[in-house]
């Protein structure tokens, strides 16, 4: 006789029924599927032939994010230094 502190659920069972069908969207998925697979047959597929590719390609955009990073940066710390400068100017000026 096994001894049970805690009861467990059973399973949930649902029936689902899709509300809309379309047999056409799924023929021409299917079609689309054989057309690349035909297509992609030709093509054999060998590790790391595309990596020089990629390692540009990342190399390019991360500069462009430093670049833009840059930018952002100096109006921060420009728009900061005005800040202090003019709550600096005004507390020497009515004390």
């Amino acid at each position: 006789m096994i001894l049970r502190f805690f009861k467990l659920p059973k399973h949930r069972t649902f029936n689902y029924k899709p509300r809309y069908y379309d047999p056409i969207k799924d023929e021409v998925q299917e079609r689309v599927k054989l057309i690349e697979q035909e297509m992609s047959e030709g093509k054999e597929y060998t590790p790391g032939a595309n990596i020089r590719g990629n390692m540009k390609r990342q190399l390019r955009s991360s500069r462009t994010e430093v670049k833009k990073n840059r930018g952002q940066m100096l109006i921060i710390r420009l728009v900061l230094m005005l800040i202090i400068f003019l709550v600096l100017y005004f507390v020497q000026r009515f004390l």
